[in-house]
Formats: structure tokens, C-alpha cells, sequence
């Protein structure tokens, strides 16, 4: 039934398709799939009631099977259609984490003042379709502050806090992030509370697996709902091409069901990964004017929910709170890259990861600072977050290359070991990750067997 509903489709019989969708949904009921392929036959009908009313069926399911991401991308679809519409309006507020964070109630003067200082700086921001690098961190996010790194002037590099309590981490606390090895619990292991709950308890279910998904989880419900009116839904058939390798970049994609996959097009054509539901791709595109580094093509039909940088811009014009959100959730994209691909990062068990990423600070580097020198040793272990760097022989005065977004910068995840082979520059305004030298020492304190994976990369290199 489904591979002749398919070829309906393709064949533009769509009463044919609709017909054979209705039978599925009569025999699994549970199915959200059903209605949601009927309300797009609807839509290409263009029956925006009969629509309406198979997207609502599919809200519903979505939400009692605890698709989170594709019951936010029906409501993004219902809401093109009746943007007022109370259910759906209720239901992203009942999807939402935490209704505190929109309360200005209890917060002390002073931060108050910073944040009227926040929107000051914001407002002044570049409009239109600007990377998001180009806002001013120090002035956009209260607590900023000027801090020592190497022989630069004081007030080229800037500490931007993005974690509450990340200023006041103890250097003594041991930190045991887990090494790899260890048995990591499963989801699909794991019993799920909707076969009893509640329509109640089904919302706060969704509500929480809304909280671990990145970016959405931190949003207030005004943020949430003008995301929700601003983002675009996208399909794609199996075999289509959202984008090619060095193509323009400025959307985040999240895949909300089906699969699609990343292809690295030179110097042969590879496959690299598969992205399912819930991963995202493109969030480079946002912060910087670097094109596409690789096609992506889907594997079978998918959604997708795309975010531009408009969207962001005026998210983050409004509350400039989220600035940092978006900052947190970058940092945790490319600690996660990495953790995917470093062998100093695959040490870490999956479960301890996060907290691996919450351990590196955002600098903001101003244009030509020298982040490491020629001959000393790395302060710290750097990843370029946005902007670009290069590298040169300070002793030749002789340019060596540059360093993208998502590069280390050092080959050897352990400062005070060698001295660097070049000076690394600032090439404009930059931001970076750094792991300092502290906490990264505490961190093979507490986890004894990293010592010796840092040696045998050292002698590697050496090699």
C-alpha cells in the first residue's frame, strides 16, 4: 500500500495517494505519519480546512509519541495556516520547559541595568542577512570581561560567560568525565511514561524531551512562538539535494523525520555520516560567510525545519538573552563534532560529553591579536568557533595558511608540552573556544588513564 500510495504521488493521481493514506490510518491509528501525509495531499489540493483538521490528528499523535521536533513542525504548519489558532498556541506553550525565565520578577537592579545595556548593544546590530560574528559579544552580553592571554594588549581578548556558574568553577574540583568503556544506557531501553500517561502527563513528557533538545529547550514561550512563525518547514524526496558543497551558507537545518546525508565532494565523492531525527547541520552557516563544506542529500523523504539568520537576528534583537543560548548551543555542536572525530576527545564516555563542553570558555579575540606564539607553548587548548586565523613563521615573516571554523588550533591537546611551530593571528574579529591550561590538567588528574592516550599522541606527532 505505501509503495502504490508512492506511486500515485508520482504519478499525480493525489485522490488515489489520499485514498490509500486513509486505509493506513484506519488499520495503525497510532500512526501519525497517516494523517500528516494526508494533510499534505490537502495542502497540493489546496483544501486548507480538510488540511487543518488531518494536521491537528497529527499534532495529537505527534505529542503522544513524544515526537517532539515533529510536533513543533506541525505546529509551525498549522500556524501558516490559522496563525491564532488556540490549540496549537496552547499546546507550544505546554511544550515549553521553563515559564520562569520569561518573569523580569525578583532580579536585582544591577542586572537590570546590564540587560537594558544588553538591548542597547543589540539594537544597534547589523540587519538583514549579517553573520551573527558580527555582534559585539562584549557589549550584547552582560559580565563580559578583559582577561590576559600571552603578550597581547589588555582589551584584545574578551571572557564572554555563557554558563551561570561557569566564573565560579573550582580549579581543585576533581572533574571525572568517565573515560569510553563504561556500558551507556540506551533510549530505546528505556521505558517511556506515555503508554499510561495522561494528556497532562504526555505534554510534560514532551515538554522534557523538548529540554534536552538543543537550542529549542532554552527558548521562552515568545521566543518559541516567533521562531515558530518565522522558520521555514522543508521536504525533500529521496535522492533531492538541499544544498551543495561550496554553496552560499546562512540557515541551520533540523532534521525534524527521515534521514539525509552529509557528502564530502572532493577528492572523491564519500558519504560521511547519516543525520536522523532530531540531529542539526549548517549552524556554521549562521554565525560566519563560510560557504557549505559539504552536499547534502536526502536519503528517503524528510522534513526539515529551517532557521535563517534573519530569524536569529530578530530573535536575538528582542531578548537578547539569546545570544548566549545560541553561543551554548554552538559550543556544544563543536565540542560534539570533535568528540565525534579527536581521539583526545573519543576518551570521554557519550554521557560525560556535555560536561566536557561546558569546561571551555568563549574568548573574544579582536582583529590581529596573537592568540599563540611562535616558540612558547599554547596557553590552552583553542577551537575556532567563528572568524578566521592564520598561521605564520614569526621568524620569516612567512604566511603557513589559515584555520576555518571547527579547527584546533595545535595539534597536541596538552599545553606546556612543545613549544609552537608558528604563531597563530587573529584575521578580523574572531571567537574561540579555549580549554585552559588549569582545567585541562585537572581534568587528566581525575581521569589517570588520559595521560598516557596524550603520550602516545605526542610521540605520534614526533613520529
Amino acid at each position: 500500500m505505501r509503495r502504490e500510495a508512492s506511486l500515485a504521488l508520482r504519478s499525480g493521481d493525489l485522490g488515489r495517494a489520499l485514498e490509500i493514506y486513509r486505509q493506513l490510518q484506519k488499520r495503525m491509528p497510532a500512526d501519525p505519519a497517516w494523517p500528516e501525509r494526508c494533510a499534505h495531499i490537502y495542502h497540493e489540493m489546496g483544501e486548507k480546512r480538510s488540511e487543518l483538521v488531518c494536521l491537528r490528528q497529527a499534532l495529537d499523535l505527534q505529542v503522544d509519541a513524544g515526537q517532539v521536533l515533529a510536533a513543533i513542525a506541525t505546529c509551525k504548519l498549522i500556524l501558516d495556516i490559522e496563525p491564532e489558532h488556540p490549540g496549537t498556541l496552547e499546546c507550544l506553550h505546554l511544550l515549553y520547559t521553563e515559564p520562569s525565565m520569561n518573569s523580569g520578577e525578583n532580579v536585582p537592579p544591577l542586572v537590570q541595568s546590564a540587560e537594558t545595556a544588553a538591548h542597547a548593544a543589540v539594537a544597534t546590530a547589523p540587519d538583514g542577512d549579517a553573520p551573527l560574528l558580527e555582534l559585539e559579544l562584549t557589549e550584547a552580553i552582560p559580565g563580559a570581561r578583559a582577561v590576559q592571554l600571552g603578550n597581547a594588549q589588555m582589551g584584545r581578548v574578551t571572557e564572554i560567560p555563557l554558563d551561570e556558574t561557569q566564573s565560579g568553577l573550582d580549579p581543585a574540583r576533581p572533574l571525572d568525565l568517565g573515560l569510553e568503556g563504561g556500558p551507556v544506557a540506551s533510549p530505546s531501553q528505556e521505558k517511556s511514561p506515555l503508554t499510561r500517561a495522561t494528556r497532562d502527563e504526555k505534554h510534560r513528557a514532551a515538554r522534557e524531551a523538548l529540554a534536552s533538545t538543543p537550542l529549542f529547550g532554552s527558548l521562552n514561550p515568545a521566543a518559541l512562538r516567533e521562531l515558530m512563525a518565522k522558520a521555514r518547514i522543508v521536504r525533500l524526496e529521496a535522492g533531492a539535494i538541499l544544498f551543495r558543497e561550496g554553496d552560499p551558507a546562512n540557515t541551520l537545518y533540523v532534521v525534524v523525520d527521515g534521514a539525509v546525508v552529509p557528502i564530502a565532494e572532493r577528492p572523491t565523492r564519500k558519504r560521511l555520516a547519516v543525520l536522523e531525527r532530531g540531529e542539526f547541520f549548517g549552524e556554521i552557516g549562521l554565525v560566519t560567510n563560510q560557504p557549505r563544506n559539504a552536499t547534502i542529500e536526502a536519503l528517503v523523504d524528510s522534513r526539515l525545519l529551517a532557521i535563517d539568520r534573519r530569524v536569529m537576528w530578530s530573535l536575538i534583537k528582542s531578548q537578547p538573552k539569546l545570544s548566549k543560548v545560541m553561543l551554548r548551543f554552538l559550543r556544544e555542536r563543536l565540542i560534539d563534532r570533535h568528540t565525534r572525530t579527536s581521539p583526545f576527545f573519543t576518551a570521554f564516555a557519550r554521557d560525560k560529553r556535555s560536561e566536557l563542553a561546558r569546561e571551555f570558555h568563549l574568548l573574544e579575540v579582536r582583529d590581529g591579536t596573537c592568540v599563540v606564539e611562535q616558540g612558547r607553548t599554547a596557553e590552552g587548548l583553542f577551537i575556532l568557533l567563528a572568524g578566521q586565523m592564520r598561521l605564520i613563521d614569526s621568524e620569516r615573516d612567512k604566511p603557513l595558511g589559515e584555520l576555518a571554523p571547527g579547527d584546533l588550533l595545535g595539534g597536541i591537546p596538552l599545553p606546556g608540552q612543545h613549544p609552537a611551530s608558528s604563531s597563530v593571528v587573529a584575521s578580523g574579529k574572531c571567537w574561540l573556544l579555549v580549554l585552559d591550561e588549569r582545567r585541562l590538567r585537572r581534568i587528566i588528574e581525575a581521569n589517570p588513564r588520559l595521560a598516557g592516550l596524550l603520550d602516545e599522541m605526542a610521540r605520534g606527532v614526533g613520529e
